[in-house]
């Protein structure tokens, strides 16, 4: 025990992977979230897999779009555009839609 010694603000022990001022030492984006701690995700809030607990993006939010079908007046669901297409939409020519 030293009676004369001051508190110079130093820390004695910082915790794991921070410095004495909390400041995270992995850090390699600077987002204030230690590397070990990152959260991958999609962070857009308009995507059908938003993350909202995701610190870091992936780039890989998924749309409503995204999921539009190649072939639009594929009727059939057999990968051609053909007569029963044409027949499917002609039948339902003038109908009210719900």
């Amino acid at each position: 025990y030293d009676s004369s010694a001051t508190d110079a603000g130093y820390c004695d022990y910082a915790d794991s992977g921070y410095d004495c001022a909390g400041v995270c030492l992995n850090d390699a984006d600077n987002d204030g979230v230690c590397d070990a701690d990152e959260v991958y995700g999609c962070d857009d809030s308009e995507a059908i897999n938003f993350q909202p607990l995701s610190t870091e993006s992936t780039d890989n939010c998924l749309y409503p779009e995204d999921f539009e079908p190649d072939c639009m007046f594929d009727t059939t669901g057999d990968g051609y555009v053909g007569t029963a297409d044409l027949l499917d939409f002609l039948g339902n020519l003038g109908s009210t839609c719900p």
